[in-house]
């Protein structure tokens, strides 16, 4: 599932997005992942510095949620903003993190912690590194399907409004000011979004179908929310239930 979803993500972004295949050895299944952070050169492989977001802000890993942060020391928006501001190009690494969480959101993966987001040292400023490690979280009734970054104070896909989304926008640094301002990033969201919802047909049979309805439900919902009208596959629709998604006939 996490290779159909960086497939997805893949086609959607182009060369941001971490390299991965599908690999079995011994019948065992796995993703062979191409490093981001080595370079190699007349067949000496060297490291490029990197640091994940939890490193960038100084906080243990057990503060990779924030949900989990403390005054002061807390993985969020504006603290994501602080990184950003900091890197070789703050315009454009601000919108490529709103894209990715937009995405993130889409493809239910609400774990995108602090250690899933990381920095890349290619000169004397940080870039963003390319996004990695995209799983469907919801499909999992196992697991916290609350955001582990808020999008304002909206930590569930069901509680997203517009409102949040731009204190969310305006706290990563993005620059949205009055109605112009605010339906330009609402104007660009929509097209990244239809540009996901185009690959939701090709998620057909069993557990890969599953996924595909799952994902149509949670652009249907962030549509919705930001009234983006987003053209959206007709799908089986899910009920949430016992912590993950069920699908549900209708």
């Amino acid at each position: 599932q996490e290779h159909r979803l960086m497939s997805i993500a893949a086609r959607v972004y182009d060369d941001d997005v971490a390299h991965v295949e599908p690999l079995e050895i011994d019948n065992i299944r796995g993703l062979l992942v191409t490093r981001f952070d080595r370079s190699v050169e007349n067949g000496v492989v060297s490291r490029i510095h990197q640091e994940d977001f939890c490193q960038a802000l100084g906080l243990p890993k057990n503060l990779k949620y924030e949900r989990d942060g403390e005054a002061g020391r807390a993985f969020n928006g504006r603290a994501v903003g602080e990184i950003l501001g900091r890197t070789r190009l703050p315009a454009r690494a601000r919108q490529f993190f709103l894209q990715m969480t937009i995405l993130n959101l889409a493809l239910g993966n609400t774990d995108n912690h602090a250690k899933n987001h990381a920095l890349i040292y290619r000169g004397n400023a940080p870039e963003l590194a390319p996004l990695y490690d995209v799983v469907p979280v919801l499909l999992d009734p196992n697991v916290d399907h609350r955001f582990s970054l808020h999008i304002g104070t909206t930590d569930t896909t069901d509680t997203l409004t517009r409102d949040t989304f731009f204190d969310f926008v305006r706290a990563i640094g993005l620059k949205a000011r009055g109605k112009s301002g605010e339906d330009e990033v609402l104007k660009t969201t929509g097209e990244f979004l239809n540009r996901i919802a185009m690959q939701i047909n090709d998620l057909q049979g069993g557990q890969t179908k599953l996924l595909g309805d799952m994902v149509a439900h949670q652009i249907e919902h962030i549509s919705e929310a930001l009234d983006l009208h987003v053209d959206v596959p007709d799908r089986d629709a899910f009920l949430l239930k016992g912590g993950g998604f069920r699908l549900q006939s209708e």
